[in-house]
């Protein structure tokens, strides 16, 4: 979906595409899932409640251990969902 260079642009943008899609929705539940990130992942999932006020449930997992063999330790995942109205 983007492309960012690092660590900490390639969070930034996620956090940035994850505040503009639930922008689109009047009702949204925000999930940070990780591989082996506990503490990268609480970092953005506070950052994201900092941006997501109106946000309606959080939901903070880890990624399957199947999940983990392809992308290695650090994973982080963002999922918006809209809610019904």
């Amino acid at each position: 979906m983007a492309k960012a260079r690092g660590d900490a642009q390639a969070r930034a943008e996620a956090i940035a595409m994850a505040v503009s899609d639930a922008g689109k929705h009047a009702r949204f539940a925000v999930a940070v899932a990780h591989g082996n990130a506990v503490e990268a992942a609480a970092r953005v999932m506070e950052e994201l409640k900092q941006k997501l006020t109106r946000c309606e449930e959080w939901i903070s997992t880890d990624v399957s251990p199947a999940l983990s063999v392809h992308t290695g330790p650090g994973l982080i995942g963002i999922a918006v969902q809209a809610l019904p109205a």
